[in-house]
């Protein structure tokens, strides 16, 4: 996939040239000795010609400036909010370089019909990569291959998919969540819980409930008395509590992932 080489290249290119900056800023020139006393009778001196330095290389910016697009089907998590914020603030720093333009951004409370709608948009907009943050696992893998064909780099954050020619830049989410599950039921070891969880059908969430699940059948002693979604939001998830504080009064712990 060319485009994908392409802008690689340019980011590795930039780092080495980072790097080459950095060391010819830090390099002191070096005292000289100075000359011993010759003797009157001198050897003529023969100057060798002067061999011209090749010129440091220079990073790749052929086809710059790319433009990006943002495909994000959730906004009501204080998380997302914040990952578009980083995104535009980063993309300065790209800009002020001469390599990026503009976001171009999708972001909207959505369903997989909307994220679809947002990813064909950007393709309609000639981006040169789209960064999307995937609502579902499965829905957007034949749009999405449909733009790697394109020439489009696609890279999905926050949650893995298997469309073919895509980046995936994230972690395990089951991994993540059984390990926080696990601190939680060995300090615990039994008593009643309740779960809030994230967005109910979003890939993410459904990898780390199902990683809690995993973790909670090791511990017979503990029982879940009831389980509702926070929707990743801080005034969800704080009503919910109220409700089970509510209707639970004497639980004796409780688990919820972050973001």
């Amino acid at each position: 996939m060319k485009k994908l080489h392409k802008i690689l290249t340019l980011f590795v290119a930039m780092l080495l040239f980072a790097n080459l900056l950095a060391a010819c800023a830090s390099s002191e020139p070096t005292a000289e000795e100075p000359a011993a006393e010759q003797p009157a009778a001198e050897e003529p001196v023969v100057e060798e010609p002067a061999v011209e330095e090749p010129a440091a290389e220079q990073p790749m910016t052929e086809g710059a400036p790319y433009t990006i697009g943002i495909s994000n089907p959730f906004i009501t998590s204080e998380y997302r909010t914040q990952m578009i914020d980083d995104l535009e603030v980063t993309n300065e720093e790209y800009m002020a370089l001469g390599l990026s333009n503009e976001l171009v951004i999708e972001s909207e409370n959505t369903d997989v019909a909307g994220q679809l709608q947002q990813i064909e948009n950007l393709m309609n907009q000639g981006v040169d990569a789209i960064l999307v943050n995937p609502g579902d696992a499965v829905a957007l893998n034949q749009i999405l291959e449909e733009a790697v064909q394109a020439g489009i780099m696609v890279i999905s954050i926050d949650q893995e998919i298997e469309a073919e020619g895509v980046v995936n830049v994230g972690h395990d989410q089951k991994e993540w969540a059984m390990t926080s599950a696990a601190w939680f039921a060995d300090e615990l070891q039994e008593g009643d819980v309740v779960l809030i969880e994230g967005f109910i059908g979003h890939p993410a969430n459904e990898y780390r409930m199902s990683g809690v699940d995993e973790v909670f059948a090791d511990y017979p002693g503990i029982n879940v008395l009831a389980s509702e979604t926070g929707s990743w939001g801080e005034a969800t998830g704080q009503q919910v509590m109220a409700d089970f504080l509510a209707a639970y009064p004497d639980f004796d712990g409780y688990w919820t992932p972050d973001g």
